[in-house]
């Protein structure tokens, strides 16, 4: 049986959450570091400074989504050439995609 998945913008109180989600699973895949882990936990200035997107699965966080504009504090992540947003930090509770990667998941 699927679970109703509601998409929706982060608030600061997700901050937290966010970080931990977006840690675990840059971890749980590979990609993670020690020296990497405070800014995946950062979940606050993402939510701040970007557009972080949640996914809900019967009421908990399910995944994140975190679009780094351009001309914002964390253009850093971004293209310079490009005109739309154009990193994305994933987090998902089964699985993991670099930064720059594309990453889709489903809830089963």
């Amino acid at each position: 049986m699927s679970a109703d998945v509601t998409v929706r913008r982060a608030d600061q109180a997700e901050a937290d959450q966010v970080g931990a989600l977006t840690e675990r699973v840059y971890r749980d895949g590979g990609f993670g570091s020690d020296d990497y882990a405070e800014v995946l936990r950062d979940g606050g200035s993402r939510v701040r400074d970007g557009i972080v997107l949640v996914a809900t699965a019967d009421g908990a966080i399910a995944g994140t989504v975190t679009l780094a504009l351009p001309g914002t504090r964390l253009a850093h992540l971004c293209r310079a050439d490009a005109p739309s947003p154009s990193c994305i930090l994933h987090g998902c509770r089964d699985h993991a995609a670099p930064a720059t990667g594309r990453h889709s998941c489903s809830t089963a």
